[in-house]
């Protein structure tokens, strides 16, 4: 769960160009003012609101995105490039 206290060391794993652009311009203009948005009270719950969908959106983008179709690509790119390998093993073997 990201929070104010692991924002930046989660936040490599926030896919920030695929979240909706609310999100996304909210995360700009919150890292640009990180400590001065935190220490101010009146935006305590703007923050809060803003970590609850952002790991709202996280889950439901972690379960959506099954391996197996990463698995499928990766298999594919294997496929392609043994195909690859072989073409040139027999035109090397000419």
């Amino acid at each position: 769960m990201i929070s104010q206290s692991n924002y930046i060391q989660q936040s490599s794993n926030i896919p920030f160009n695929a979240l909706p652009p609310v999100l996304k311009d909210f995360d700009k203009v919150y890292r640009s003012n990180f400590k001065e948005a935190n220490d101010d009270p009146s935006l305590t719950f703007v923050i809060s609101l803003y970590y609850q969908k952002l790991n709202e959106y996280v889950a439901k983008t972690q379960v959506q995105a099954p391996k197996a179709e990463n698995s499928a690509a990766k298999q594919k790119y294997k496929y392609r490039l043994r195909l690859q390998l072989q073409e040139e093993a027999r035109m090397a073997l000419k």
